[in-house]
């Protein structure tokens, strides 16, 4: 290690390593194996055999009472119970236990008025109840065995290992209620009404006891870029960049409701043209709690308000938008028996429900959070201050020093506008094939994320965070309606009906899609500081540029009507398949400038890499050897103002194509009324390799080269599914 107090080359004395980690290493047994276990080109330590179990019963009933010829009455009920030991910890003989309990019941009906008018609806409730202990669970572990002041509590939940940046087991206890009620009356035009309800009641104690993060510049000179074996040097001497703890004494829970209702009508302008107009018009009353109102924090007082209590108004002073009108027009223009044009537009809003990204910050979940300065720490040995449980009752709370909180913001927390627009043309052409070209348009303004408020400037540090004084180090999170999407797509479908023994069906799409974060609602801003917001809009994570698909369903037309011994043996074959080819997902890659030192500008790995230019790839997919990308255009980022941020964009590179061809062989044997058939079927008909993401850690020497791990065939991250050849054989009766 290397820093200012441990020069080069020292070796660390026994006296200077923490008593925390000695005791921690005691949980964790001596290395037994050097085989590469898991094919990854790097040996292993350790292997031991664990049997996982998952036993799941499924119980579902329907009933259905024809009243009349026009009214019918169903009634359904659905149970599932799962009993799952998986998830082992290296240290503990025992896996994690997870109880699964999921109940639904409805009640419907549909009833048939006359012969333009029908009135149908339904009314829902589902329940899941879900327990995960981790192997871990009730043992006080940081406080009884690695003698750490505030870590644990008296609660059972609170028991366990403390974080120590490794694999820890969770306790996660939680129950969730959702009522849908819908009632829905249809005749020509379309009117419906829409009633949702969400109840959602939460618990996740995953930080009860307590968590220390080690960062590498705790055993780091200024200038140098640390390395993972000096945030390991860290967690050795017992000295912690981030402690943290959550204190959880009140149920989270969510109430909310939303009401639709919808006029749509169809209408024949002329003898080419049909029109499809309608007209949504939606509410969305403020969530809030099952015995109060919402929270927020009042940033010029620094005092969290709420909803509810004391003299405070359930709504904490939210401005919120309730009402929405989304207007969505059709129309189909026929040039002739061979052509068609057609176009739409519709509008929509958000329907996202409050309660997951506002289940519950302060007071619900109290979550301290302290970050030391650049080149400090905090002795692990001393532990984690005592979090204090505030008084509620008057309903205003000042928010205590690295206390991290969610608040929404009382202007800016409309639901999103969503325009989709498209154009397409279809033309039936010679030999039953039929193509639609189609330019196709989505546009998102003001979805939901988080934006730290708390953040500091560049190389001003921890003190230089907006709200220092009264926030401390942690991260503030503002919510509300910032982010934006954008959506263009030329999209081709090529179709032939089943047709002479031939059935065709391909899809072409050339697009591009860019947004500021590919979630949602519980989602966080890359960038939050203003000098870098702008490059929070760039490629999506799901971004690719072509995708191509085609399927195919060929009957092979020899002597279908021989009798001859040939015939028999050539006749009612199958040939079937589909092939895929794309472009590969976007990633960006991280570098690193410990002279920026500005805590909270970002979230995550905010800063990236240096690069020269806008580079595509020159390597080979797969090559242990030949870089993706050629490593010579790429640095560490310095610097203060904008480009100490790093000069590459966020999501600029991309990983390989990827293509797949699955088939299958079908050969039937008709006899009377019985129709025997042989199956044999083949996914990656021709075993090829996929590939993902090469090594992307800049200091490494394997910098933008492939280890067999990258392989789709063993990460199934690249959501690609493709897999090493499998063949299977299967037998089909038709009678």
């Amino acid at each position: 290690m290397t820093s200012a107090r441990w020069p080069r080359g020292f070796r660390t004395s026994s006296e200077l390593i923490s008593p925390v980690w000695k005791q921690l290493l005691s949980f964790y047994p001596a290395p037994n194996t050097s085989q590469d276990l898991n094919s990854n080109g790097l040996p292993d330590d350790y292997v031991i055999q664990r049997q996982v179990r998952n036993d799941r019963d499924n119980f579902d009933l329907k009933l259905t009472w024809q009243r009349s010829a026009a009214h019918n009455i169903w009634v359904k009920a659905s149970m599932l119970k799962a009993n799952v030991i998986d998830n082992f910890s290296l240290g503990f003989d025992n896996g994690s236990l997870g109880d699964t309990k999921i109940y639904v019941v409805g009640v419907g009906h549909t009833w048939t008025l006359a012969s333009n008018l029908v009135l149908d609806g339904n009314i829902g409730m589902n329940r899941q109840d879900q327990s995960v202990t981790g192997p871990d669970f009730g043992q006080n572990l940081g406080q009884d065995k690695l003698g750490i002041p505030g870590t644990n509590g008296n609660a059972t939940r609170q028991s366990g290992l403390p974080d120590f940046d490794i694999p820890t087991a969770a306790f996660y206890p939680g129950t969730s209620n959702d009522y849908d009620i819908g009632t829905t009356p249809n005749w020509m035009p379309l009117f419906r009404h829409e009633l949702n309800h969400f109840q959602a009641e939460f618990g996740s104690f995953g930080g009860v006891r307590g968590g220390f993060q080690f960062g590498g510049l705790t055993t780091a000179a200024p200038g140098y870029i640390p390395q993972v074996w000096n945030e390991l040097a860290g967690l050795v001497l017992g000295q912690a960049t981030v402690r943290q703890k959550d204190v959880q004494e009140i149920q989270m829970t969510g109430r909310e409701m939303q009401y639709g209702l919808y006029i749509n009508d169809h209408w024949n302008a002329g003898r080419k043209l049909t029109l499809n107009l309608g007209l949504r018009f939606e509410m969305y009353p403020l969530m809030h709690r099952k015995d109060s109102g919402i929270e927020r924090l009042d940033y010029s007082t620094y005092t969290v308000l709420l909803g509810g209590r004391g003299d405070v108004p359930e709504d904490v002073g939210i401005h919120l938008k309730k009402f929405y009108v989304a207007p969505r027009l059709g129309a189909t223009y026929r040039v002739n028996d061979d052509t068609v044009l057609r176009a739409g537009y519709g509008r929509t809003f958000n329907p996202l429900p409050w309660s997951r990204p506002l289940r519950g910050s302060f007071p619900y979940d109290i979550f301290f959070n302290q970050t030391a300065d650049q080149y400090s720490a905090f002795p692990v040995a001393t532990g984690i201050p005592p979090v204090p449980v505030p008084d509620l009752s008057t309903g205003h709370v000042k928010l205590p020093p690295n206390t991290f909180m969610r608040s929404p913001n009382p202007d800016d927390v409309n639901r999103a506008t969503i325009q989709q627009m498209n154009i397409a043309i279809e033309r039936r052409l010679p030999g039953d094939i039929s193509v639609d070209v189609a330019y196709v348009h989505t546009r998102t303004d003001g979805g939901y994320a988080d934006l730290n408020v708390n953040y500091s400037e560049p190389g001003l540090g921890q003190a230089g965070r907006k709200f220092f004084s009264v926030a401390g180090t942690t991260d503030i999170w503002d919510w509300g309606s910032r982010t934006k999407s954008r959506y263009h797509a030329l999209q081709v479908a090529l179709n032939r009906p089943f047709k002479n023994g031939l059935l065709l069906k391909g899809a072409y799409t050339l697009s591009r899609a860019q947004n500021e974060t590919d979630e949602d609602g519980w989602t966080t801003l890359m960038y939050s500081n203003p000098i870098v917001r702008d490059k929070n809009f760039a490629l999506s994570g799901y971004d690719r540029t072509h995708v191509f698909q085609l399927g195919w369903v060929y009957e092979l037309p020899f002597a279908k009507q021989s009798k001859s011994v040939l015939g028999s043996i050539v006749k009612n074959w199958q040939l079937n398949g589909i092939g895929a080819i794309y472009s590969g997902t976007p990633f960006s890659i991280t570098g690193s400038n410990p002279t920026l030192n500005c805590p909270g500008c970002g979230n995550g790995s905010f800063i990236l890499i240096n690069v020269q230019g806008d580079p595509s790839p020159s390597g080979t997919p797969g090559s242990a050897t030949v870089p993706w990308y050629d490593k010579s255009l790429f640095s560490q980022p310095t610097g203060l103002d904008r480009n100490g941020f790093g000069t590459s964009l966020r999501n600029q590179f991309r990983t390989p194509a990827v293509w797949n061809v699955d088939m299958g062989l079908f050969r039937s044997f008709p006899m009377g009324r019985l129709k025997p058939e042989i199956r044999i079927e083949a996914q990656n008909v021709f075993n090829h390799t996929n590939w993902g993401r090469p090594n992307l850690t800049f200091t490494s020497p394997l910098f933008m080269t492939y280890q067999p791990t990258a392989a789709h065939q063993f990460n199934t991250n690249w959501g690609t599914g493709t897999h090493e050849r499998t063949v299977q054989i299967g037998l089909r009766l038709e009678f």
